[in-house]
């Protein structure tokens, strides 16, 4: 699990991102090899990385460099992979962000939503289909800091409105897209009433510094809303990549240091640090429900991984030829076994967390 989550990074480096569902754990500049330590080893927090010789900086751009080098090549494989998986995500998030808005009091002033690392577009989508059908002025705002997914969910809603141009209500809803930084909003402060980020904050470096973001371009009473994988103990897909990588391979290849891909997948740990940083109504809910349900095999489980990710991708290509020859003749093998010969599919639950700006501070 482990392993596919650094990969899944891949998207775009620094702490800006795209939704994109990958996985982003890489923890320290290296992996440890000790796979029953792999909680600490695997994904220990930035504080406790050996690389102390590096500045904050410097470990901050070689992380962007990471996910910019990667997200230049593995977009549409991310769509057409993790696409189906991660959209199971978007009802929950969009209504623990207050999406639709059930009323809006000043009918010139549009609710407007900001979707934080659009990646395919695949939030931004589900939140128009919802809006032309509401008589009420909704902007949507897609933001990423990769012009490749810019470009492709820009296709996605152009095609997507032309569908929805019979609508009467359809005239109500405006799109825009923004090339922006996740950890730098460039919006000015009280300007939205919800912001979502579908996976895209495991793939930022400075993810504290996104949440007091949030909050400081939310209006009063905004809500932020956010998902992350649950731990890989129970991320079938990561667990089967992580193990065979650690049993046959090489989990010692270096990787720059980044943020703990499953630090929010703890309940406990969202509402702290949303709380923290002076949210109300905070509140984290597991889907345990979600299916990798597009993953048919073992190879295509190891393709998927090694094209769409980054850390996961930066990992697998780190391998010998006979390293990697073994790892995905066993990602293969356990593939078959976890899913009863492929008669299941992958469980891969995630926790969507969110909060709400004060009223008044």
């Amino acid at each position: 699990s482990a392993i596919r989550n650094k990969f899944m990074t891949s998207r775009r480096a620094r702490s800006y991102d795209n939704h994109r569902g990958g996985p982003i754990i890489s923890t320290g500049h290296r992996i440890g090899r000790n796979i029953n330590s792999r909680s600490t080893t695997l994904f220990r927090p930035l504080s406790t990385s050996s690389s102390c010789n590096e500045d904050d900086e410097e470990k901050h751009d070689k992380f962007f460099q990471m996910e910019q080098r990667n997200w230049e090549k593995g977009f549409e494989e991310y769509d057409s992979g993790f696409g189906p998986l991660t959209r199971q995500t978007i009802p929950t998030l969009l209504e623990s962000a207050g999406f639709p808005p059930k009323s809006v009091e000043n009918t010139e002033d549009p609710f407007r939503l900001l979707d934080v690392a659009t990646g395919p577009g695949f939030v931004l989508s589900a939140a128009l289909e919802v809006a032309s059908s509401s008589n009420k002025p909704i902007q949507l705002i897609g933001m990423d800091i990769s012009q490749n997914f810019l470009s492709m969910a820009k296709r996605r809603i152009h095609a997507q409105q032309q569908h929805l141009k019979g609508k009467p209500q359809s005239t109500n809803v405006r799109v825009d897209f923004v090339e922006g930084n996740a950890e730098s909003l460039p919006f000015p402060d009280n300007t939205f009433d919800s912001v979502v980020c579908n996976f895209g904050i495991l793939h930022f470096y400075k993810q504290d510094t996104f949440l007091r973001e949030c909050y400081r371009v939310l209006r009063p009473g905004g809500k932020v809303s956010f998902s992350a994988w649950a731990p890989p103990t129970r991320t079938e897909g990561f667990g089967i990549a992580l193990n065979a990588i650690a049993d046959v391979g090489n989990l010692d290849v270096a990787v720059p240091e980044g943020p703990n891909f499953f630090r929010f997948g703890e309940l406990e740990e969202a509402t702290k640090t949303l709380e923290g940083i002076g949210y109300d109504n905070v509140g984290s809910v597991e889907l345990s429900q979600m299916k990798w349900i597009n993953v048919e095999s073992g190879e295509m489980l190891y393709h998927i991984l090694l094209n769409g990710t980054v850390r996961t991708r930066e990992i697998l290509l780190g391998q010998t030829e006979e390293q990697a020859s073994a790892v995905q003749a066993l990602v293969k093998q356990r593939y078959k076994t976890v899913t009863d010969e492929g008669n299941r599919p992958l469980s891969m639950p995630a926790v969507v967390s969110s909060g709400q700006k004060k009223l008044f501070r």
